[in-house]
């Protein structure tokens, strides 16, 4: 009796054995193909359009656009850099980004701290779920100044999810706008022939006057 009890024993064994092998190579593809097809996301927040060319004096405005690609954004704050002696901001207006869905928001700061730096943040209120459609956070209108290379920098950026939390790994897209004179092409003179010849002015004879 007491053999056949080992003999039940060692079949039960080798028969547990057999499915956790079996499990171990079903679920085995499943996790493979599972981390293959995952992708992260990442936000983007960018200066659109991202280059730009202007002459002195005229006015352009750019976008600080966000692109969720499928997470909930529920706040936004940076801050953009640019030269001052090159540009001056004319204006700053939210755009329709956080309140696309008809919620209300709430703008942090929305204000040029130092000469070259405009800072702004905004966020949803009244509702638990962030956004996750592309649009415009913000547009801001520069009067181009004096010639030259402007950089449109974004840092200290700030993406929130309905959680109050940062949202980690944000892709970030600057731009520029160069300044240029109208350099209007200067006339050439015309040559003379080049055979050398002069034409002769022909000298007025004196008429006389009536006897």
């Amino acid at each position: 009796e007491e053999e056949e009890v080992k003999e039940m024993e060692l079949k039960l064994k080798s028969a547990i054995i057999k499915r956790v092998v079996m499990t171990v190579i079903i679920l085995a593809p499943v996790c493979i193909l599972t981390q293959v097809g995952y992708a992260a996301t990442e936000p983007v927040l960018s200066v659109e359009p991202s280059c730009l060319k202007a002459l002195p004096g005229e006015t352009f405005t750019v976008n600080i656009t966000v692109d969720p690609d499928k997470i909930e954004i529920m706040g936004v704050e940076y801050k953009l850099y640019y030269d001052s002696s090159l540009l001056s901001v004319s204006s700053r207006n939210p755009g329709p980004f956080l309140s696309q869905d008809g919620i209300s928001t709430m703008n942090l700061v929305n204000n040029i701290t130092t000469p070259g730096i405009i800072e702004y943040g905004e966020m949803r209120t009244g509702i638990e779920d962030g956004i996750t459609s592309s649009g415009v956070l913000a547009s801001i209108t520069f009067q181009a100044l004096e010639p030259g290379v402007c950089d449109l920098g974004l840092y200290d950026v700030i993406l929130s999810n309905p959680d109050a939390e940062e949202i980690p790994d944000i892709l970030i897209e600057n731009g520029s706008c160069v300044i240029k004179t109208d350099e209007t092409p200067t006339p050439t003179s015309t040559t003379s022939p080049s055979d050398g010849a002069t034409t002769a002015t022909p000298t007025p004879t004196s008429t006389q006057s009536p006897t």
